[in-house]
């Protein structure tokens, strides 16, 4: 959950420091894909679901887990990184993240005819730590910048906590999870400028947000011998939002002596809201022998922003897809492999608009292999996502740059049985 660093670069004095927002990167669901199976079949997994990780991508398809089964999956390595070309002057922005993150913990426990299951995942985080500086910006306009030099410290979480209950009903699986959800992140900006007419400013920003809510996702699941078909929606009811932002300015005029030094801190920022989309989402699966195909089409539902005149941060309504496959080849080595989209909610940038948000589609691939028994299995895999799209990095110009964007996840998961099977 990169922050969607709002941040512009403070090229004229007119426009200097202004600060839009400090949003969470909630433009993006599927920045990071959860589980380890299911990962690796780029979320294809909403008629399949029949393990833990089902708690979350189908809670119907653990009805047809059969045992007792416990998965922990950790993201070993994460990384994104995004270039803004040519953002200042003919230079470009590169802002990067590096994580590593313990994605999911679940299991299921056969109570009577109910299946139970539980679920601990991080569905989005990161941690930024990276210092820029551009030099020779501008030399002939005293009113514009000519150095600029910026710190960034950040981390962020996304966490989700819950259970789910299932029923099955021959080859109908009737399910539904229950999860609280919390958002986090702390943010440090230290930037400076000094403009061509020998005026300097410095600025230190720092954000703590946090916030929670209730997400209920309903799921139906229909099993027969060579194919399924899965379903689910899923709600969310936003309980609490806190933060505090504190904002310190400094400012020296060249020939002076004395530097003006102004103080803000408050306790909600405008245009600053965690948003929880409805996400529906359905999926057919092909099963024969040792061999999966598996199709997701997801669909995620606007929102709003609550707290902001401006209709520039909403997101809008969006669909994605995902294509997976699995092999098992002699009942115990397997391979899988997925396809997906994770593109933004945001609107197109409009080329005669100012201070609009980054609009960046992405489209990835996973590719997974490990043992496989009855009772064990064990998954080493990778996600690339690679985007392009536009942004605006200079604070009220309408000047668009390119955007070009890759992330990659390595992942290692493991699966057990803990009954008699």
């Amino acid at each position: 959950m990169m922050s969607k660093a709002f941040f512009f670069l403070p090229l004229a004095i007119a426009t200097a420091w202004q600060q839009t927002a400090l949003l969470a990167d909630e433009s993006h669901l599927r920045d990071l894909l959860w589980g380890g199976r299911a990962a690796m079949m780029g979320g294809a997994y909403t008629a399949i679901s029949d393990d833990p990780e089902g708690v979350l991508h189908n809670p119907a398809g653990t009805a047809f887990s059969g045992r007792k089964k416990f998965s922990i999956n950790g993201t070993v390595f994460y990384d994104k990184s995004t270039r803004y070309k040519e953002a200042v002057k003919d230079q470009d922005f590169v802002q990067a993240s590096k994580s590593t993150l313990p994605s999911f913990i679940g299991s299921t426990y056969l109570l009577g005819d109910f299946v139970l299951g539980q679920a601990i995942i991080t569905a989005d985080g990161s941690d930024t730590k990276q210092t820029d500086y551009f030099n020779d910006i501008s030399v002939e306009n005293t009113d514009f910048a000519m150095d600029f030099s910026r710190f960034q410290q950040e981390s962020s979480r996304y966490e989700m906590y819950g259970g789910s209950i299932a029923y099955g009903f021959g080859p109908l699986g009737l399910g539904i999870s229950t999860f609280y959800l919390a958002k986090t992140i702390k943010t440090t900006v230290h930037q400076e400028v000094v403009l061509g007419g020998g005026d300097a400013k410095a600025i230190d920003q720092s954000l703590a947000a946090e916030g929670s809510a209730l997400g209920v996702i309903g799921g139906v699941l229909l099993r027969k011998k060579a194919w399924s078909l899965g379903a689910t929606y899923q709600v969310n009811q936003q309980l609490m939002e806190k933060m505090a932002f504190i904002q310190d300015t400094m400012q020296h005029s060249a020939g002076e002596t004395k530097v003006t030094v102004r103080h803000v801190e408050v306790d909600k920022l405008l245009n600053f809201d965690f948003m929880y989309p409805s996400v529906g989402k359905a999926g057919i699966a092909y099963l024969v022998r040792d061999f999966i195909a598996a199709f997701d089409l997801v669909y995620q539902e606007a929102v709003m922003q609550e707290n902001t005149p401006s209709q520039k941060l909403n997101l809008h309504d969006t669909l994605n897809a995902s294509l997976g496959f699995e092999w098992v080849a002699g009942g115990k080595f397997y391979l899988a492999m997925g396809v997906f989209t994770n593109n933004d909610m945001t609107r197109e940038l409009d080329a005669e608009d100012s201070v609009q948000p980054d609009h960046v589609d992405f489209v990835g691939a996973s590719f997974g292999s490990g043992f496989y028994t009855k009772d064990f299995r064990t998954t080493i895999g990778f996600v690339e996502q690679q985007g392009s799209g536009k942004s605006q990095k200079v604070q009220g110009q309408a000047e668009v740059q390119k955007v070009s964007s890759r992330s990659r996840m390595f992942i290692l998961n493991i699966s057990s049985a803990f009954d008699k099977g």
